[in-house]
């Protein structure tokens, strides 16, 4: 019956074997893009889903093309309440909290 901390040896051991075979190098011609509603074309390069074990972060690129829109979005971890447009392209909270205001040349 092993113990937590032999569990623990064991798990690190596995990790650095992990870390030892991961790739070294994100590449560009080996990227897999997708369109999404944020971007026209997006890619993981560093992340699990690549073969690059991380800590919980990942790293992508994004392409936004001039005159692309990027789909409406929260940060959950910024704001509490739910976000919203108005009319004039000002941004509020919700109960008409003012949160900032972006002029629109359109």
């Amino acid at each position: 019956m092993s113990n937590f901390y032999e569990d623990w040896l064991s798990q690190s051991e596995r990790v650095e074997q992990l870390i030892q075979e991961a790739p070294r190098v994100a590449r560009e011609k080996e990227l897999k893009w997708v369109q999404t509603r944020q971007d026209a074309r997006a890619a993981l390069m560093i992340a699990p889903e690549a073969g690059f074990p991380t800590a919980g972060s990942v790293l992508m690129k994004a392409e936004i093309p001039v005159g692309w829109h990027t789909g409406a979005h929260l940060h959950g971890e910024e704001f509490g309440d739910r976000l919203f447009n108005n009319s004039r392209t000002s941004l509020s909270l919700a109960k008409n909290r003012k949160l900032c205001f972006i002029e629109s040349s359109l």
